[in-house]
């Protein structure tokens, strides 16, 4: 493994200083799957993947949502209709950018964020590191705006 697989602790330091230190950050039980979700790609410098965060239109709206302190009800129907504004999906790459730091550290190649799109859009080029042992899965609880799903896959 070349990058970090975050941890739970890892995942609430970077994620409440942005959202609320109030979130509540578990292991989920239940792998998640992929369909109609969102994929943030890192790439090392050779243009190689180095780690994916994926996340269900739940975290990004609730995410993307609460940075800009949008109302959760707005949030909440977004994510039920997977109907993200344009405003919401712009916060959301922001998040995925600074969850960059989740991935690194000082021993390991540098990662940037190059996209976030559906995973139907990425499918293809993932591939390869999705059939590695290096996942992790998480639920995030945003007060006010609700629970959502990130899965982080390493290289």
């Amino acid at each position: 493994m070349l990058q970090v697989l975050p941890n739970q602790e890892d995942i609430y330091d970077m994620l409440s200083l942005l959202l609320s230190d109030r979130i509540v950050v578990e292991y989920s039980k239940m792998p998640m799957n992929l369909a109609d979700k969102y994929v943030a790609t890192y790439l090392d410098e050779a243009g190689e993947i180095g780690a994916l965060c994926c996340c269900d239109p739940q975290f990004a709206a609730f995410a993307g949502g609460s940075i800009t302190l949008m109302p959760p009800d707005a949030t909440k129907d977004a994510a039920d209709f997977d109907d993200l504004t344009e405003m919401m999906v712009s916060n959301m790459y922001e998040v995925m950018n600074i969850c960059t730091r989740l991935v690194i550290n000082d021993e390991t190649p540098h990662l940037k964020l190059t996209e976030v799109k559906k995973f139907e859009e990425v499918q293809e080029a993932v591939a390869a590191i999705l059939g590695q042992d290096n996942r992790g899965d998480y639920t995030v609880d945003i007060p006010r705006y609700g629970k959502g799903s990130l899965t982080f896959f390493v290289r």
